[in-house]
């Protein structure tokens, strides 16, 4: 039995079991076939709450439309009394048939509207609350012909020029993050810019006593637009003023991603450090959003070749031995 948020690893398993919502469910076959099958799950269940609602509005018209003509048979039924159309006792039968006949009637609608109500609460309790961020970030403004870094390879630097995106693999303990850490430290390669952001393997850098907004917002900067981008990343209403102690795994992750991609002015380059070692496969999904939306160079340490497929790589190295890149072959 695995626990993993390894892709690669979990489509090696013969039987998927997902916890969600408090519950956990199986299914026989390895994750990629179980993704199919949520997909197809979804889409059923979308389908099921679109017919939901349109019996929902079925029967919401069908009552209105009955009242009108309810209504409009208490009106005739009243000048009727008034202009003595039959003998009195006559009219106060037919009055007390059409009560029960209404009453019938009305009884019958609400019964539908209930019963419309409830299956379309039972189709929406099928549907998932997986959000996805959708981002506008500030651009950073980097041209392709812009040199941001130099990085050290064995047949000499290797310069990253405007919005590259580029991956660097290798063995673990191979190096991988001291030569990011030197990159920065400017002990190896060369930066080429002043806006540099970088995101480390531990999110540890953020303030944890004060809030959301305090931790993403610079001194004088326009406090309703920081939060307006915050609610993209899922950090909405009174949320933003949390002490960021109090959040969760997930929420701290995507707080120190906004804090690096909303900075001002906004990084040029950004460097990541295997991103996805502690986050969730939600976590993953919306790192890779936020990434799509980001107009300047990254260079990134991942051993998550699923998660690298994903980010639309111009190129990526390997470190074979340590402090030293190569092209991947």
């Amino acid at each position: 039995m695995v626990v993993s948020h390894d892709v690669a690893l979990l489509n090696r398993m013969d039987n998927t079991a997902e916890l969600y919502n408090h519950r956990l469910t199986s299914f026989g076959g390895p994750y990629g076939e179980w993704c199919a099958h949520l997909d197809n799950e979804l889409a059923a269940a979308a389908q099921a709450v679109s017919a939901a609602e349109q019996t929902v509005r079925v029967a919401k018209r069908q009552r209105a439309a009955a009242e009108t003509k309810l209504a409009r048979r208490n009106r005739k039924a009243q000048r009727d009394y008034d202009n003595k159309r039959a003998p009195k006792i006559v009219m106060n039968n037919w009055a007390a048939s059409a009560e029960v006949s209404a009453g019938k009637l009305r009884t019958e609608l609400d019964d539908k509207a209930v019963a419309a109500e409830g299956a379309l609460q039972v189709a929406e309790a099928r549907l998932r609350n997986d959000e996805h961020i959708r981002v506008d970030l500030p651009d950073p403004t980097v041209p392709a012909t812009r040199r941001l870094a130099e990085l050290p390879r064995s047949r000499g630097p290797l310069v990253v020029m405007g919005p590259e995106r580029i991956a660097i693999v290798g063995a673990n303990g191979i190096g991988k993050t001291r030569l990011l850490d030197a990159l920065l430290a400017g002990e190896a390669g060369r930066l080429l810019t002043d806006r540099v952001g970088y995101l480390p393997q531990r999110i540890d850098s953020l303030d944890e006593q004060a809030s959301v907004l305090d931790n993403v917002a610079t001194p004088g900067g326009d406090a309703a637009l920081v939060r307006t981008r915050l609610a993209r990343f899922l950090l909405r209403g009174d949320s933003v003023y949390r002490p960021v102690a109090t959040l969760s795994g997930g929420e701290r992750f995507r707080v120190a991603l906004a804090r690096l991609l909303l900075a001002e002015p906004p990084p040029q380059l950004i460097v990541l450090d295997e991103p996805t070692n502690n986050l969730d496969l939600a976590s993953v999904d919306q790192l890779v959003d936020a990434l799509a939306a980001y107009r300047g160079a990254v260079i990134v340490v991942s051993h998550d070749d699923d998660f690298l497929a994903r980010l639309d790589l111009d190129r990526t190295l390997s470190m074979r031995r340590p402090g030293v890149l190569d092209e991947a072959g």
